[in-house]
């Protein structure tokens, strides 16, 4: 809901500056229901991984492999075709995140392989599970980074934090000068701020070559706005946009929406504490 809320407060600080009208939080929020429905549409197609069977016995055995891979891993794997070790070769793989075969392979393949038995057992499925867990993580730790979470900042309003991160993030990221400038720009149409004592700044517009999302958590919550905030999220998006930020915003989101886990950042102060928590979501939705 954290995107879905954020392009709600754009579109409506846009209707503001053409109709000079104020739209209040509650219609704010119901504003962003309809576009969060859309996201959630676009998201089942876009985060099911792509997985290519291979097999050597037959047509048989490989639908067979392919139901049981549908009825367990539904909601996270996407079945896009089958092949036998002979047509490996000639299969286009672009697009493809996994490969699932019941025989060997010795080529070497740029994409994740697992083998497993026609019949998907305990352990084949723990196999299957560690995959899938193991290309989220990596995808997700691409966005929060160590070297740019900040604990124990002593700022007092919500511009000096927003100065410190835009700096910080210039030095990390290859992002223009009018970098800051924007993000103010984005503050000045509507609140950033989610509940939670947490606030997700970002820019105007997509900026700069490289997704990313930066860390800062006070020493003292501070008046952000209308609300009080202690945690936030710098966050930026590429200009050409960015596949894997869905499964982010998951993550971001029930960050955000959970008064344990925020109470658990502001406690410790620590990127260990985030990980694990990070961790836990991964886990719990695959």
């Amino acid at each position: 809901f954290v995107l879905a809320y954020s392009m709600a407060t754009v579109a409506c600080g846009v209707l503001k500056k053409m109709y000079n009208r104020c739209i209040c939080k509650d219609e704010i929020a119901y504003i962003a229901l309809h576009f969060n429905v859309a996201l959630e549409k676009k998201r089942e197609k876009q985060t099911k991984e792509k997985v290519l069977i291979v097999c050597g016995s037959g047509r048989a055995s490989s639908e067979l492999l392919r139901y049981q891979i549908e009825e367990k891993f539904g909601k996270n794997l996407e079945v896009v075709g089958t092949a036998s070790l002979n047509t490996l070769h000639s299969q286009n793989l672009e697009g493809i995140d996994y490969i699932l075969t019941t025989v060997p392979i010795e080529e070497k393949l740029n994409i994740p392989v697992i083998e497993v038995n026609a019949f998907l057992g305990k352990s084949a499925i723990e196999n299957v599970h560690a995959m899938i867990q193991k290309t989220r993580d990596l995808q997700i730790f691409n966005y929060f980074r160590e070297d740019m979470f900040f604990g124990n900042l002593p700022y007092n309003d919500k511009e000096e934090v927003i100065c410190f991160l835009c700096m910080q993030a210039q030095k990390k990221v290859d992002i223009s000068n009018d970098f800051e400038e924007a993000v103010l720009e984005r503050e000045s149409v509507g609140a950033t701020a989610f509940g939670n004592m947490v606030a997700i700044p970002h820019p105007i517009h997509p900026m700069g070559k490289e997704s990313f999302v930066e860390i800062g958590i006070l020493q003292k919550p501070i008046q952000w706005d209308k609300d009080t905030v202690q945690i936030i999220f710098l966050l930026s998006v590429k200009e050409k946009g960015d596949d894997t930020m869905p499964a982010f915003y998951k993550v971001l989101s029930q960050i955000v929406s959970s008064d344990e886990y925020t109470k658990e950042l502001i406690r410790t102060q620590s990127f260990d504490k985030l990980h694990e928590i990070i961790l836990k979501i991964e886990e719990e939705s695959v």
